[in-house]
């Protein structure tokens, strides 16, 4: 027997995730049921490894976003940055707010004269993140003072700014750069809409197959924001569909059935040259080697840093190498002892002292001064606290400590690792051997991409935001496949 049975099942149960997995498992283990034969036959038919990710992908696209509780709680959804603000107030608009990115939103007229006009269903062209921004700020006063006279250079370390307000203020090129042209450094994220009556499916497509910091949530018959989804609230969802022999099949193979980028930091190290950016006398050396397991194929890098090098050498890492987090390893010992992750970048600007001396204060200091709240305190687990306003808080007070870094064993199973991930509140762990040695890397986004389609539902609307792209590029979508215009 096919699917229809489950289809059915799921149709007719009421309510979220929990309920219809009750339902399912009621039906299928009451001998008793008037559809007996038909539920046996159909739950000997999905429990085939073969339709084990089919019947999953079914039932997830009978979860509506609606039933998802706390999906309206977030106090950040009338928060947007608009293309004709300077970077300057965008980012202290964000840091105040206590909001960890924004939607941008575009009012401007239209060129008449552009060769093409893109028409959004919404007024939403991207969306942007606090620390983002704040990255390529750094990078853009590296240039302006690399470029700047030595007298210049030699005066103004004598009066160092307070901090990085104080900076921007001395620098009107970077401070009063408009939003809009940020996107030519790739800054934006592109925004898909999702609506409260669209199910779970939908949102795990869009975080699995785009580098997606949020997906927006809106009513059903407009485009107003009523809240946002994160690969960590997702991650949260799948994990109470745990006992049905769908999703089970996945989730308790062990992580090294998997394909984990595998780093071997005691023979080749890819070397990295950053003398011309940090004027040092030595070149700034960290890397992986990858070996391959199974799958994990969209696995970010797995990158490094040495404990007695700078925060600035992190933070310009962080921006080269486009990965969410550097793992701090222990020069001597190659241990991991932390990491600095992208959401910790507003550090530098919670602390005047540390920003000023962030190219002479080492990483492992830096990860020491983080005083959040230890996770041994009870946390609230309640599906609405991932969901809500916390998801987008700049200062998410529930993330682990810099200096305790998630971390598995390659035997540990999938489930496993996204039990941790969702209990310490962290989108990477880092997977490690007997020793504390790095040797692979698991992100929220590549436990996401194991429990959905392998095709892109074409349904999905991305808001005008790839036409522009593919115009722009003369290229255009015909029967699924990219085209070149000619």
């Amino acid at each position: 027997m096919d699917l229809r049975k489950v289809e059915e099942i799921v149709k007719e149960s009421k309510g979220g995730i929990i309920e219809k997995k009750q339902a399912i498992i009621s039906t299928f283990s009451n001998p008793n049921s008037d559809t007996d034969s038909d539920a046996i036959d159909a739950a000997d038919q999905i429990t085939r490894p073969v339709d084990a990710a089919t019947a999953l992908q079914l039932f997830l696209d009978h979860v509506p976003i609606s039933s998802i509780p706390g999906i309206r709680n977030s106090t950040s959804t009338g928060i947007v940055v608009r293309t004709q603000e300077c970077v300057k107030n965008g980012i202290r608009m964000l840091y105040e707010k206590n909001v960890s990115g924004a939607l941008i939103e575009d009012r401007s007229e239209p060129d008449p004269t552009a060769s093409f006009i893109t028409s959004f269903s919404h007024p939403y062209v991207g969306f942007i993140s606090f620390s983002n921004m704040v990255l390529w700020c750094l990078q853009e006063f590296k240039q302006h003072q690399s470029g700047a006279k030595k007298d210049n250079a030699k005066s103004s370390k004598k009066s160092k700014p307070c901090g990085f307000f104080s900076l921007l203020d001395q620098v009107p090129a970077v401070s009063q750069t408009k939003i809009g042209e940020l996107a030519a450094s790739f800054l934006w994220d592109p925004v898909f809409l999702v609506r409260l009556d669209q199910t779970l499916l939908h949102v795990l497509l869009l975080l699995s197959k785009h580098r997606l910091s949020v997906v927006p949530v809106t009513e059903p018959s407009s485009s107003k924001v009523v809240g946002y989804i994160t690969e960590n609230s997702v991650n949260h969802i799948l994990l109470q569909s745990s006992g049905l022999e769908w999703f089970d099949s996945i989730a308790d193979k062990p992580l090294s059935d998997f394909r984990l980028q595998l780093a071997n930091f005691s023979s080749t190290v890819r070397q990295m040259h950053y003398s011309n950016m940090f004027d040092l006398t030595s070149n700034l050396n960290f890397g992986v080697v990858y070996q391959t397991l199974t799958r994990f194929e969209h696995n970010d890098k797995v990158v490094s840093i040495y404990n007695d090098q700078s925060i600035s050498e992190a933070a310009h890492i962080l921006w080269k190498e486009k990965v969410c987090a550097v793992a701090v390893v222990q020069r001597q010992t190659e241990k991991l002892i932390g990491c600095v992750r992208v959401s910790d970048i507003h550090r530098l600007l919670d602390d005047d002292r540390i920003f000023t001396d962030r190219e002479d204060t080492s990483v492992e200091q830096f990860i020491h001064t983080d005083t959040g709240r230890d996770q041994q305190n009870e946390i609230d687990h309640d599906l609405g606290a991932l969901i809500s306003a916390g998801t987008l808080a700049l200062h998410y007070k529930f993330e682990p400590k810099m200096d305790r870094p998630v971390t598995n064993k390659a035997t540990d199973s999938l489930k496993q690792a996204m039990e941790k991930l969702s209990e310490m509140k962290s989108n990477i762990s880092y997977i490690v051997d007997d020793c504390d040695k790095i040797r692979g890397m698991v992100t929220l986004r590549d436990i996401l991409v194991e429990f959905a389609p392998p095709c892109m539902d074409s349904r999905i609307d991305g808001g005008g935001f790839f036409d522009m792209a593919l115009k722009e590029s003369g290229c255009t979508i015909k029967d699924g496949t990219m085209v070149h215009l000619k």
